[in-house]
């Protein structure tokens, strides 16, 4: 690859590890502009993921909506159903920063499918947890405590160590409502 762009891409995620949000969206745009015009379409989606990571980051949350839009679409024509999955989380982080939370809602639980076909669970639990806290928001408490109840579960067998206590806690909670 280019080491032109090449050199865009750690500049930008310097830029993003410098907490220079804005500047390594920037960059990240760059680069994306950069692949295209090189013809790796994927790459420069994974790009324009980066930049709304950076742009959520930066509390720009349209500009991050904005950034990914579209990038679903071009990994799922290739068959690739994380990086697919992981871009509609981030444009349904972007709505749900803009307080767009069924539109939001529908794209994480697209994307959580998608990652428990694939058998991808660290990112599935993340997403979860985003759903469990729109559950919560709108007033779905029992949904909001069974997605999180995975996310939990998931981290208790990575070794998370406040998982026991408060998978002790939720599990109850479900048990006196009769769900598990």
């Amino acid at each position: 690859m280019n080491t032109d762009i090449e050199t865009l891409i750690q500049a930008a995620d310097q830029a993003y590890d410098a907490k220079k949000y804005l500047e390594a969206a920037d960059q990240y745009k760059q680069a994306a502009e950069a692949l295209r015009a090189a013809g790796d379409p994927l790459r420069a989606a994974e790009m324009d993921n980066n930049r709304c990571v950076a742009f959520l980051k930066a509390g720009e949350p349209q500009q991050a909506y904005d950034a990914a839009a579209g990038t679903d679409r071009l990994f799922a024509e290739a068959g690739d159903t994380i990086r697919q999955a992981t871009a509609m989380a981030n444009q349904g982080m972007a709505l749900e920063d803009l307080k767009e939370f069924d539109r939001a809602l529908e794209l994480y639980e697209q994307a959580v499918e998608m990652l428990k076909e694939a058998g991808e669970d660290d990112m599935r639990s993340y997403i979860q947890e985003r759903v469990s806290g729109i559950k919560f928001r709108s007033k779905q408490p029992v949904e909001g405590l069974m997605n999180m109840q995975f996310a939990i579960d998931n981290r208790q067998r990575r070794g998370w160590i406040a998982g026991p206590v408060v998978g002790f806690f939720v599990k109850n909670i479900l048990r006196r409502l009769g769900l598990k």
